[in-house]
């Protein structure tokens, strides 16, 4: 919510193009002049840019979060964003957000240093859920024998692959994939937006395993 409130969004007209506190993180590279550059931050925000999972601004924000916590550098975009005034009031008002706030944003900079001694355990490598929400959904990881048809039938909603029928014959029965279950990867390649075809084909192809 820090990061949320009063968070100004200079290039969305009437709020069709909508951004979060992404959109400054991911660039803040650029804006460093005289401060030194954290290598690890860096490498952070080009793996969530560039992740095939992520697809909206929300999600990876949510993301950089979850990872940042991990890493212990969840500090470090606020330190140098709050060295930057220019950029600061580019992106929060001062009326309601604690990030604008030049007082405020020191108590922040105090508690997030303080969060940096925590050692956070989370599931970083299931995210394509963040695009949507915070919820953190039950994961089931499958592997099977190689074999030439999985033996369940697909759907779409929202994008995503919904099981809606599983072959009680099947190795997929067996291991225990039942109808609603969503679909996140098969064969190591995330499956979201997949189109119909290209899903049917990985699924009666699987040479290599679930």
């Amino acid at each position: 919510m820090c990061f949320v409130s009063d968070h100004t969004e200079p290039n969305s007209l009437f709020g069709l193009n909508r951004q979060d506190y992404w959109s400054w993180i991911e660039p803040l590279q650029d804006y460093y002049f005289n401060q030194k550059q954290n290598p690890l931050l860096r490498q952070l925000v080009s793996q969530i840019a560039n992740s095939p999972k992520l697809h909206t601004p929300q999600g990876r924000g949510r993301c950089f979060i979850r990872r940042a916590l991990c890493q212990k550098l969840i500090s470090v975009p606020v330190e140098h964003l709050a060295a930057n005034k220019r950029l600061t009031s580019y992106w929060y008002g001062t009326d309601h957000s604690i990030v604008g706030d030049p007082l405020l944003i020191k108590e922040l900079m105090s508690i997030l240093f303080e969060v940096t001694e925590i050692d956070f355990q989370l599931d970083v490598n299931h995210c394509s859920f963040l695009d949507e929400t915070w919820i953190i959904p039950v994961y089931m990881s499958v592997s099977l024998q190689p074999v030439r048809e999985l033996g369940v039938k697909v759907g779409h909603t929202d994008h995503r692959v919904l099981i809606t029928e599983v072959d009680k014959d099947s190795m997929a029965y067996q291991a225990g994939i039942q109808p609603g279950y969503m679909l996140d990867e098969l064969c190591g390649e995330t499956v979201y937006n997949f189109a119909g075809g290209k899903v049917g084909w990985l699924g009666t192809h699987v040479d290599e395993g679930l």
